[in-house]
């Protein structure tokens, strides 16, 4: 055998398992990408969603803390009143 073909052949060898295993970690990470993207699709917008949520929820406990605490400050003066001095207050402020 000549000195060409004994340097050749492992090469190819070589060649034929790297295609191999690159053909099977393309698989691999195909399969994973799509399964993924499903989960993805799935998760998030209830993650977002949850998310929207929750500051809402804050929102509307601090809209209702500082109605009662306008409205327990004076109850002999009507709402607008009062509401309308902070304005002012905070104006000059």
């Amino acid at each position: 055998m000549k000195i060409l073909f004994k340097l050749l052949i492992p090469f190819f060898l070589v060649s034929l398992l790297v295609s191999v295993v690159a053909y099977f970690a393309l698989d691999a990470e195909r399969s994973v990408g799509t399964a993924y993207i499903g989960v993805g699709e799935e998760t998030i917008p209830v993650i977002e969603a949850l998310d929207d949520m929750r500051f809402a929820g804050m929102r509307i406990v601090t809209s209702t803390h500082e109605y009662y605490s306008i409205l327990s400050e004076n109850k002999s003066r009507p709402l607008q009143e009062i509401e309308s001095e902070k304005i002012m207050y905070g104006i000059e402020l």
